[in-house]
């Protein structure tokens, strides 16, 4: 019984410190993610929110694709900037697009202010362009 416990207890250990080491790896390449002079993005006065996708993605066309088109809509002070990481892998790999749909807000001075892997609703979306 106590065999038992102590196995227990050492793959939750090991589970917990997996967990906290893919944490830290995803901090700091965010990190270093957030360090992309994106200026060549960057609109004077408005914020740019860069959505990568490609035409396979189900979860970019059902998912993303409305949440970005209501942004559209509801923002006058926004740009977004679709881009196919398909046909865009160089631009794709300098943003560290991981998965898509992968979203990246760049502030109006061209600083990479937040970037999100997988499918972000519109009102993450919003929080970070409000912090720009």
């Amino acid at each position: 019984m106590a065999e038992r416990f102590l196995i227990a207890l050492a793959i939750a250990a090991g589970v917990t410190g997996a967990v906290y080491l893919i944490k830290g790896w995803l901090a700091q390449r965010r990190r270093r993610t957030l360090r992309i002079d994106a200026r060549a993005f960057a609109t004077p006065g408005h914020a740019t929110v860069l959505y990568f996708y490609t035409d396979l993605c189900d979860p970019c066309r059902s998912v993303q694709k409305p949440e970005i088109e209501r942004l559209a809509q509801n923002t006058t002070n926004v740009i977004v900037r679709p881009i196919d990481a398909v046909a865009s892998p160089d631009l794709a790999r300098t943003f560290g697009v991981l998965t898509v749909p992968t979203t990246v807000v760049v502030g109006p001075e061209g600083r990479v202010m937040a970037v999100n892997y997988g499918v972000t609703r519109q009102a993450k979306l919003m929080e970070q362009i409000a912090l720009v």
